[in-house]
C-alpha cells in the first residue's frame, strides 16, 4: 500500500513539472498575443498579462505599411519549391548511397554526417558575402538552392532505403512497366 502511495506522489510531481514546462514553453507565444492587443507605450510601459484594447488600430498599422498577401504568397511559393526540390534531389541522392556500391560510398556518408554537425548558422555571414558578390541579394534564389543539398533528408532516407524499404518494391514496380 506504502508502495502505491509512493508512486501516486512522484507521478503528481512529475506531472506537475510537466503541467509547469508546457506553461513556461506556451508563455512566449500568450505574450504574443497579448502583446498584438497593446499600443507601442502600453508595450514599452511595463509587462502585462492582461489584453489591451489596440488590436484593431494594430492591424490597420500592419495592413497600411506591410504587404500581407505578398508575404504569404513568398512563403507559399518557397515552401513548395523547397519541399520539391529537397524530395527530388535527397531520395535520388539516398537511393544511390544505399544500393549502389561504389568506392567513396561511406566516405560520402560519413562526411555529410559531419555536415549535419555544424550548425549552419556557422556560414551565414560567408554565403550572404557569396551572394552579395554574385549579385544574389534580393531574389529567390539564396533562400532555394542551398536548401536543396539537405544532409539530414539524404540521411533518414538513406536510412530507410537501407533498412525499411525492400529493394524487391523497387524492382517489382520496373518489372510490371516493362510487361
Amino acid at each position: 500500500m506504502e508502495n502505491q502511495t509512493r508512486t501516486k506522489v512522484i507521478k503528481f510531481f512529475l506531472y506537475f513539472f510537466l503541467v509547469f514546462l508546457a506553461v513556461i514553453c506556451f508563455l512566449p507565444f500568450y505574450l504574443m498575443i497579448i502583446n498584438s492587443t497593446r499600443s507601442g507605450t502600453e508595450i514599452m510601459s511595463g509587462f502585462s498579462l492582461l489584453a489591451g484594447g489596440s488590436l484593431i488600430d494594430n492591424w490597420k498599422i500592419v495592413v497600411d505599411n506591410m504587404e500581407l498577401g505578398r508575404g504569404f504568397l513568398n512563403s507559399i511559393f518557397l515552401a513548395v519549391c523547397n519541399t520539391a526540390l529537397v524530395s527530388y534531389f535527397s531520395a535520388m541522392t539516398a537511393y544511390g548511397l544505399a544500393y549502389y556500391k561504389f568506392r567513396g560510398a561511406k566516405l560520402i556518408f560519413t562526411v555529410m554526417l559531419i555536415f549535419m554537425m555544424v550548425p549552419s548558422q556557422l556560414s551565414l555571414l560567408g554565403f550572404y558575402d557569396l551572394c552579395n558578390q554574385l549579385g544574389l541579394i534580393d531574389s529567390y534564389i539564396p533562400l532555394i538552392i542551398p536548401s536543396i543539398a539537405s544532409p539530414a533528408t539524404v540521411f533518414f532516407l538513406r536510412q530507410y532505403y537501407s533498412f525499411g524499404y525492400a529493394e524487391s518494391a523497387s524492382g517489382s514496380a520496373a518489372y510490371r512497366r516493362s510487361q
